[in-house]
């Protein structure tokens, strides 16, 4: 900055004036501009981590979902025959040179025999790279076909979803889940050689078949082979959500991302849910992690409505449970009992101070107000729906269950 010698400032002056230039031209904390085409891009570090704070959970919710369906899908495509193929068409012409070299150089040591098959092995792989390619695609697509039908849709991958899959397909023919009726009860005659057996209500084939009739409203070419083979994908992938929210809850949003990648790539539960496997196990994960969730939202919720809405969706859930699992849908309602029961007691030995205010006032206290009523909510939707979807009798297991252990040997 220049001045007439009149005007010349004073050395204070000129350290202010510096200090405002300066201010002026630096950017502002965490603030980025980008020039291109005379057009500025900002973008604000604190706004985005904000953001993510907010809406991360989205993304971490989004990862685990996508990693369950990804590695279960891989039996639609069997992208294992590839490398069979592979495998196979390299092997084959390794045999080939094996034999020329042989025939050529008998007395040639084992050791450059290996190499010399080596070299040419490359050889014939680079020169032939195109010929290779078509070889091990089409053999892939014939080792593919043995598994698929025409359509290209692969087949269930064990014995047991095709039994589904026929009372789903007998459902839909028939209104029952047999293949005839033997004094007015549905038999499958399929079953126990030539016996038969009689086929009651079975909740797989049942919500198969209407999800098939679902699907087929917006897509006539869906078959029923379709919705089976997706079955155990779809369950065990929304169960992802569950297990995410849970962890949440206590552990924040990293807690329920890896939360929720176990259960979506789990070694022991990816081995009986791929696409394709079509049993019951699925049923296992999804509906005792979904009546969990309701039960914590339950008890953490402060409004009334809401903790009433929580405690009937895990009612709901128990009594849709004892239809997927009737002999052991149990096991998931004791533990929850169980579990109140314990919190329960800790609420009253925490609070027991509050005696010394009259007993009124002890029990009546958020704490074990709260716990007890929730506990009761709970109770009582359950033995509504479990009552409605598998008789009292159904309910009844969860008291005589536990006692079975007596039996076991």
């Amino acid at each position: 900055m220049y001045y007439l010698e009149e005007n010349k400032p004073t050395e204070e002056t000129r350290i202010e004036e510096d200090k405002e230039e300066i201010k002026e031209e630096a950017p502002k904390k965490h603030l980025f501009e980008i020039s291109k085409d005379d057009e500025k891009i900002s973008f604000d570090l604190n706004k985005a981590g904000k953001w993510f704070m907010k809406y991360g959970w989205v993304l971490l919710i989004l990862i685990p979902i996508i990693f369950s369906i990804g590695f279960r899908i891989q039996p639609a495509n069997l992208p294992i025959t590839d490398e069979w193929a592979e495998n196979t068409v390299i092997n084959g012409i390794q045999s080939q040179i094996i034999d020329e070299i042989n025939t050529q150089y008998p007395n040639l040591p084992e050791a450059n025999k290996m190499a010399l098959i080596e070299n040419q092995l490359k050889e014939q792989l680079v020169v032939n790279r195109e010929q290779v390619d078509e070889q091990i695609k089409m053999l892939s697509q014939q080792f593919r076909s043995n598994f698929q039908d025409d359509t290209g849709q692969t087949y269930l991958l064990a014995i047991d979803p095709y039994l589904w899959y026929g009372e789903a397909e007998n459902y839909l023919e028939y209104g029952y889940f047999g293949d005839s009726l033997k004094d007015g009860e549905s038999w499958y005659s399929l079953r126990n050689g030539r016996e038969g057996r009689y086929a009651g209500f079975e909740f797989n084939p049942f919500i198969g078949a209407w999800l098939y009739k679902s699907f087929h409203l917006f897509d006539k070419d869906t078959t029923l082979l379709n919705i089976f083979f997706l079955l155990p994908l779809i369950f065990v992938t929304l169960a992802v959500i569950p297990a995410f929210f849970i962890a949440k809850r206590f552990a924040g949003n990293w807690g329920g991302f890896f939360a929720g990648m176990i259960v979506a790539i789990n070694a022991a539960l990816l081995g009986r849910t791929p696409a394709g496997f079509a049993d019951t196990d699925c049923y296992q994960i999804f509906f005792p992690l979904f009546v969990a969730w309701f039960v914590v939202e339950a008890f953490y919720s402060k409004k009334f409505w809401k903790r009433l809405m929580f405690s009937g969706l895990a009612g709901l859930f128990l009594g849709l449970y004892s239809t997927a699992w009737f002999q052991g849908w149990w096991y998931v309602f004791d533990i929850i009992l169980g579990a109140i029961v314990l919190v329960l007691i800790y609420s009253l030995v925490a609070n027991r101070n509050l005696i010394k205010e009259g007993f009124r006032k002890y029990i009546t206290s958020p704490a074990i107000k709260n716990t007890f009523l929730t506990g009761i909510f709970i109770f009582v939707f359950s033995f509504i729906f479990v009552s409605l979807a598998s008789g009292f009798d159904g309910f009844l297991r969860s008291i005589f269950g536990p006692l079975q252990v007596i039996s076991l040997k």
